[in-house]
Order: C-alpha cells, then structure tokens, then sequence
C-alpha cells in the first residue's frame, strides 16, 4: 500500500514478526516502524483488527513528524548557524 504525504511516495509493508526492520534502535522489537531514511511504514504480520488500527495509526504521525522536520529541517539549520555565528 502505499500513500502521499505533500508529493513524497510512502509505503505500508506487512513482514514477518521477526523481521530486522522491526527492531528498534535499542534492538529491542515492536510491531511497528516508521523508516524515514526509506519512506517506509513496516508492521507485523501478526497485527490485526483494532491493535492494527491503533499502530497504523500512530506511526502515521511519525511520517508527518518526519515530513515536518524536513520541511523545516533547511530552516532549521540556517537558525542554528546564525545562532552559533553570534557566540
């Protein structure tokens, strides 16, 4: 499946419980994850009815709060520079 966030092409993709692209930076695994280095949402196949809702849901707003630090991340940086220029 896949969706539009403002012109960017996102994925929803269903793998294996187990799979590498649910663990989390810790190395720790959960059902879901937000990639944003791949434009990805990965969830466990294992996830069903209201569960999947509720997690589809959630790493939804990650994907916004990705798109937003992007769009934002050139303002960002530009502020950051400026602020680090007046030390």
């Amino acid at each position: 499946m896949t969706f539009i966030i403002n012109n960017r092409m996102w994925h929803i993709e269903f793998v294996n419980a187990a799979s590498e692209k649910l663990h989390r930076s810790d190395g720790s695994l959960t059902v879901g994850v937000t990639d944003g280095n791949d434009d990805c949402v990965y969830l466990s196949d294992l996830l069903s009815g209201a569960f999947l809702k509720k997690v589809l849901c959630h790493e939804l707003c990650h994907c916004f709060i990705i798109f937003r630090f992007r769009l934002n991340r050139k303002n960002f940086l530009r502020i950051g520079s400026a602020f680090t220029e007046k030390i």
